[in-house]
């Protein structure tokens, strides 16, 4: 099975990984300066959500499609975003995905629990993860739609592209464990939280053996699976506070 949807030199992927990295500084600088001007205090916690994502996940995926604006034109979509091996919907791939959600919904937490455990031992402060916080200030349904949203629709999409397609490409001459593993590691890093990082650093691998089995779409579809799946414990758990 090959793994690149475009051309074989990678140039294209090399050509968006530093686009997408331009795009992601670009955006962040923005963000800041548009937070230190206090535009965003006057926005609800839903809106300065939908702002949030701009610099991490919009900007760096649209200036990366920029970098294969060629290969598209020459492929076509479907074939740059490694959409056709996402086709069948046999029986395997369906238990597959099932078996791959499950083993994230449970080893993840568990790997984000023993973190949180260590850091107390070791004197770190521990992390609860950004929903959480805010879903303790009943920050109301507008915040719900949007989290629901960006969580299992707008993140699955950009993310995938980003780091399973691009950054794995990019890197793909240095072998595809190899590639998997930066990948994952830079999806990893690139949420902000040293707590979290063994734990997404495992599901980075997960979700790039799921494009391998079934191309980028089925790693969007785990994605989203799993987001939807830990949003609803989230809430369950904040409604009915447990944990607390």
């Amino acid at each position: 099975m090959v793994d690149r949807g475009v051309g074989e030199s990678g140039v294209e992927y090399w050509r968006a990984l530093f686009l997408a990295c331009l795009g992601w500084c670009l955006g962040l600088l923005l963000f800041r300066f548009v937070s230190a001007q206090g535009h965003l205090s006057c926005l609800g916690v839903g809106l300065k959500l939908v702002v949030s994502l701009l610099p991490s996940q919009v900007f760096p995926v649209g200036f990366g499609l920029l970098g294969l604006a060629g290969a598209l034109r020459r492929y076509g979509w479907r074939h740059c975003l490694d959409w056709a091996r996402g086709r069948a919907g046999s029986r395997e791939r369906l238990l597959g995905h099932l078996q791959m959600l499950l083993l994230c919904v449970f080893v993840v937490p568990l790997m984000n629990y023993a973190m949180a455990l260590l850091s107390e031992m070791l004197g770190f402060p521990v992390h609860e993860q950004w929903i959480v916080q805010v879903a303790r200030t009943r920050p109301g349904a507008l915040f719900w739609c949007v989290c629901l949203v960006s969580t299992t629709v707008v993140a699955p999409v950009m993310e995938e592209i980003l780091y399973r397609l691009i950054v794995y490409e990019a890197v793909l001459p240095l072998g595809s464990r190899g590639a998997a593993c930066i990948s994952a590691f830079v999806f990893a890093i690139a949420h902000g939280i040293w707590q979290f990082i063994p734990a997404l650093f495992f599901l980075g691998l997960m979700l790039q053996r799921a494009r391998r089995l079934g191309g980028l779409r089925q790693a969007m579809i785990l994605h989203s699976s799993y987001n939807g799946v830990s949003f609803i414990l989230i809430v369950v758990s904040v409604c009915f506070g447990i944990g607390q």
